[in-house]
């Protein structure tokens, strides 16, 4: 059920990202619907490694598309955490892919808390097992 939320969610952002006249307009309708965040932190935290993927790899878009107030940052933060410890190479590498957009977008990289947790699951990641 989480996996088809998050597919339909990711066609959303597809669809409102065709339809919009410029990148502020994608970010501004996006981030009108907070269920587009909310279903890509929820998969990106979930036990399952398939679903966990496709959310870091929504959230990743939305970092890419400058969609994601500094508010929900932590949330953000907290996702990276939790997949930088996974058992799962697939996961660990949308972890690696996530925290590299997260870092060279200039709303987050802007704000220090947001970049220290990014860098924080950068180092959780190189630590050996």
């Amino acid at each position: 059920v989480l996996l088809a939320s998050v597919e339909a969610r990711r066609k959303k952002v597809l669809e409102i990202a065709g339809s919009a006249a410029n990148a502020d307009e994608v970010a501004a309708q996006v981030r009108a619907a907070p269920d587009i965040l909310k279903i890509g932190v929820d998969a990106g935290g979930a036990k399952d490694p398939v679903i966990a993927a496709v959310g870091l790899h929504v959230l990743e878009q939305l970092v890419v598309m400058e969609c994601i107030d500094v508010q929900y940052f932590p949330s953000i933060a907290r996702v990276l955490s939790l997949t930088a410890v996974s058992p799962v190479d697939a996961v660990r590498l949308r972890t690696v892919q996530m925290a590299t957009t997260s870092m060279s977008s200039r709303r987050i990289g802007a704000h220090l808390a947001p970049a220290l947790a990014v860098l924080e699951a950068l180092f959780t990641l190189s630590l050996p097992p």
